[in-house]
């Protein structure tokens, strides 16, 4: 063997062991591509998602949403572009709500709301930049500013707390512009 060959072995050595490391280090980096838990991916997937809920045979709530992704084991759904018409037992409109992003936890039976959070109801309309609601209860809260008008009043606030349809209202730091008249003032 001459001292050419050898060399030339010992390259071909030296650059095989170091594309082999250099291949076994890409692919630590790398995540598990056939494991949908390392990507949290959801179980189901749908696009203009009209889902109707009812108790019995009434209609409880309808939800609509531009996309709508759902996990069975965690029993969650986040939906983006959502309404939420809810019912009366009589089948007329209880309230209205919007948002661009909404999350559903079915197991706590709660709601989170996100972006442009508009509810409307035959008590007023309510605007807040994001809510809970816990369907338990009917309880909602907003706790990054509200703003609440009613008839030809309008009430601002920091904080609030309600329920869907607007009738019981605790409004935290709360300012107002209208008119209000004595008799319907409890002070």
């Amino acid at each position: 063997m001459n001292r050419r060959s050898g060399n030339s072995s010992m390259i071909w050595k030296i650059l095989s062991l170091l594309l082999l490391i250099s291949l076994s280090a890409c692919q630590s980096e790398l995540p598990p591509s056939d494991d949908p838990e390392e990507f949290d991916l959801p179980d189901e997937q749908a696009d203009s998602v009209r889902i109707v809920a009812t108790k019995g045979n009434k209609t409880d709530y309808i939800l609509i949403a531009r996309h709508v992704d759902k996990y069975y084991d965690k029993k969650y759904i986040t939906a983006q572009d959502v309404t939420v018409e809810t019912f009366n037992p009589d089948g007329s409109i209880r309230s209205v709500l919007t948002c661009d992003h909404a999350e559903m936890d079915e197991i706590k039976n709660l709601l989170i709301a996100n972006g442009n959070v508009v509810i409307t109801s035959d008590n007023g309309v309510l605007r807040t930049p994001d809510l809970f609601w816990n369907r338990n209860n009917d309880e909602i809260r907003a706790l990054n500013g509200v703003e609440l008008e009613r008839d030809e009043n309008t009430l601002w606030g920091e904080a609030m707390r309600t329920d869907i349809e607007l009738n019981q209202i605790e409004i935290v730091k709360v300012s107002a512009l209208g008119k209000i008249d004595e008799e319907d003032f409890d002070w």
